[in-house]
């Protein structure tokens, strides 16, 4: 069993009992939208010296204010010896993912690190989806592009995360005896659109999905 490296705070993605959609009660203070590019552009010096990449990550996202997601499949314990001097948090997220052998990309708010085909491919599958939601009819579209919120308890169930998100937007989801028994931390995550909290959960089990016509369903 893996856990996701706490969303920085240590979060990274899982969930709980009180759903993928709920908002926390007091929320961190993410940064979205121009204050986050700000802060991407805005230089950091940070030393890690045989530092868990979990605390590490903690510590970056903690002070900087930005989500972030490390992928299940990636070792937490694994140890951080690294100096950044004045660059760029996003080259300095870019050089920390290199440093353990990651890869990196910014899914809207939530910085991502994870499998370097994983990090190369999730824009591109978020843009999919996006695409095929914008061709349903508009309550359906709605739906699946409202920006919410996430937070979950600790020792989530992704299967049972799938099972809200439904829920929640009013569809059948076929195929989730597929994703495996695991167990996450808790974690929350700013404002994202359904389908991106859909893609960012399948990601880390290396599977995505497709709309079907109409909206009704998703396989």
């Amino acid at each position: 069993m893996r856990y996701v490296s706490r969303l920085l705070v240590v979060c990274a993605l899982g969930l709980g009992a009180t759903g993928l959609a709920a908002a926390p009660a007091q929320p961190r203070p993410w940064l979205v939208g121009p204050a986050l590019q700000q802060q991407l552009a805005t230089p950091v010096s940070v030393s890690w010296s045989n530092s868990p990449l979990a605390r590490s990550l903690k510590s970056l996202s903690v002070s900087q204010h930005v989500a972030i997601v490390l992928d299940r499949r990636i070792d937490p314990d694994q140890q951080v010896t690294l100096t950044l001097s004045q660059e760029p948090l996003e080259a300095s997220l870019q050089r920390l993912a290199q440093h353990v052998g990651l890869g990196y990309c910014q899914l809207g708010p939530v910085a991502y690190l994870g499998p370097p085909a994983m990090a190369r491919r999730l824009r591109t599958l978020s843009a999919l989806r996006h695409e095929e939601a914008r061709a349903l009819p508009a309550a359906q579209s709605r739906a699946f592009l409202q920006l919410r919120a996430s937070h979950w308890d600790d020792l989530a169930e992704p299967r049972q995360m799938v099972h809200e998100l439904a829920e929640e937007a009013g569809v059948k989801i076929a195929g989730t005896e597929k994703i495996p028994h695991d167990l996450w931390p808790a974690a929350d995550l700013p404002p994202l659109s359904w389908l991106d909290r859909l893609t960012l959960l399948a990601a880390q089990f290396d599977m995505s999905f497709h709309i079907d016509p109409g909206g009704q369903s998703i396989q």
